[in-house]
């Protein structure tokens, strides 16, 4: 369990996965997805990608959910807010459908009300 955990750290804490996340949080909050420029859409597909991998991850049972929702849950509740209207977007049958990126949407859900407000709470200490 210990070096899977130490995997998901390191995927989560890579210097362009961090950025991604700083990219979303800073400069696509309340901003519509079809004004993205490039790198804000690689920005928010990379996240996207990554949480979703770690939601694989938590569901396969290889990580204890604990240690991730503790210390990722507020970013995550945070991105996925800023990030859902794209993903319903490209959910849509004619794009890529339903189960695209789904596996975010469940980690979303699984991360729960608790870190939506840790992430509000950070989000007016930041403004």
């Amino acid at each position: 369990i210990g070096q899977n955990l130490l995997a998901l750290a390191n995927l989560l804490q890579a210097e362009d996965v961090r950025e991604a996340r700083r990219i979303v949080i800073t400069r696509l909050t309340d901003r519509g997805f079809r004004d993205w420029i490039e790198e804000e859409q690689r920005a928010a597909a990379k996240v996207c990608s990554s949480y979703g991998t770690a939601g694989i991850v938590l569901e396969t049972g290889l990580v204890p959910s604990e240690p991730l929702i503790e210390n990722w849950g507020p970013s995550i509740g945070r991105c996925y807010e800023i990030l859902r209207e794209y993903i319903m977007d490209l959910q849509k049958p004619e794009n890529n459908g339903p189960g695209y990126w789904a596996v975010f949407d469940r980690l979303h859900a699984r991360v729960g009300p608790k870190s939506a407000a840790l992430a509000s709470v950070a989000k007016s200490l930041s403004s």
